[in-house]
């Protein structure tokens, strides 16, 4: 009885060894198994924006509107699952003025013809981003965040005349010219997201930034003044170019 109870007694420990070495062996590729299944690669995200600038400053002062309009998106890629920051950049496109006019002319040898002129004014933004959402990685529907950005503002004047003869009703090749100014911008902002499909990921975005911009030339709408030949004569102004934008759009999660 008792070489019986050695015998199953060696047994019990040779198959606790065994059963050890085994889980040393098993539990490290279950472990990276899970751990592999766990891991996400890092979201993107984008917004699509309507866009309102708010002059203010030196900006407000010279520039003839208050508001300024436009359209807009934001390109973000999450860093890691685990850390709520995402980095990329947002473009935009303000229609900041439009002056167009249609007069009809005559000349010998040529007859009736028709000139379609018009300038408009454009602010084009490019900023890199970067936004923190404490709340990311979580199930809230309402998430908060906070965003600073850093880039150059462009301010491009365009001047297009359009000719037609009526009397063939051919239409000439429009005479453009443009002019481009650029400034240094930054700032920081703060929006809310709140959850509108769970399923396919998609937030209502609202969201507020001070943008700071350096000194640059710009149209001043006032000083447009129309031509007998149908085309325009301006003037720019010069000043600094601080903004306080709001946006109102969709957010998207990849």
């Amino acid at each position: 009885m008792k070489r019986l109870l050695l015998v199953s007694l060696s047994i019990s420990l040779s198959l606790m060894s065994f059963a050890q070495d085994s889980n040393l062996v098993v539990s490290p590729e279950l472990d990276f198994i899970t751990q592999k299944n766990n891991d996400k690669s890092p979201s993107a995200t984008l917004d699509l924006e309507i866009l309102v600038a708010s002059t203010i400053g030196e900006f407000k002062e010279f520039y003839e509107n208050d508001e300024i309009g436009g359209l807009g998106f934001t390109f973000l890629f999450g860093l890691h699952k685990t850390i709520p920051v995402d980095l990329g950049f947002d473009f935009g496109y303000y229609f900041m003025s439009t002056n167009r006019s249609r007069l009809e002319y005559y000349a010998p040898g040529l007859g009736d013809y028709d000139v379609n002129s018009k300038v408009n004014g454009t602010m084009v933004p490019i900023h890199l981003v970067g936004r923190l959402t404490p709340f990311k990685n979580t199930d809230f529907f309402i998430q908060p965040y906070v965003e600073v950005m850093a880039g150059f503002r462009i301010f491009v004047v365009k001047q297009t005349i359009e000719t037609t003869l009526l009397n063939t009703g051919v239409t000439l090749d429009p005479e453009t010219e443009s002019t481009t100014n650029g400034a240094f911008s930054y700032g920081y902002g703060a929006g809310l997201k709140v959850k509108i499909s769970k399923e396919y990921g998609v937030f209502l975005n609202i969201k507020a930034n001070q943008i700071y911009g350096s000194a640059t030339k710009y149209i001043n709408q006032e000083s447009v003044v129309l031509m007998d030949d149908g085309s325009y004569q301006y003037k720019t102004t010069k000043s600094k170019t601080d903004i306080l934008r709001f946006s109102i759009g969709l957010q998207f999660q990849f």
